[in-house]
């Protein structure tokens, strides 16, 4: 079933989709994976930032895969699902995707090369560094993101 026909997916789809391939998951606290997500979305910087904040852990964290059609448009597939995405968001989506063949340092100075994914990135990193519920991120998480917000915030290329 694809949720939209058009080039740009709506926010509204985009959480339907993301729910859907986050369902069951949580985060290290035990919270609902798509809270995260949600949070992020909710400080409405814009409706790309809205979609690509829902959507930025869906690749990571289920079987969902992106792939891409002559236009450059992204499709987001899992299962009978299907999401199409405008390009900057595709692109961007792809970027903020963290390879497993990447250091963390490498994956943040790709991230930052692509002005969304680095303002989806940088909120995504000020979301993990607030404090949730009971959990304490641990000192040498805390410090990665610290390092990782610092360098996206200096470096990214503005939009």
């Amino acid at each position: 079933m694809t949720l939209n026909n058009i080039a740009t997916a709506t926010y509204e789809e985009a959480h339907l989709f993301a729910s859907f391939a986050l369902k069951g998951k949580t985060d290290k606290a035990g919270d609902p994976l798509i809270a995260h997500a949600v949070r992020m979305a909710d400080l409405d910087l814009g409706d790309d930032h809205r979609v690509l904040s829902i959507l930025h852990d869906v690749i990571e964290d289920s079987d969902a895969i992106l792939g891409f059609d002559h236009s450059t448009r992204g499709t987001l597939s899992l299962g009978g699902l299907r999401l199409v995405l405008a390009p900057e968001v595709a692109w961007a989506l792809k970027l903020i995707t963290r390879l497993s063949s990447e250091t963390y340092a490498e994956y943040i100075g790709r991230v930052a090369t692509y002005p969304l994914a680095a303002a989806v990135k940088i909120t995504d990193l000020r979301d993990h560094l607030d404090v949730h519920d009971a959990f304490i991120l641990p000192a040498s998480l805390r410090k990665r993101y610290t390092v990782a917000l610092d360098r996206l915030s200096a470096t990214a290329v503005k939009p």
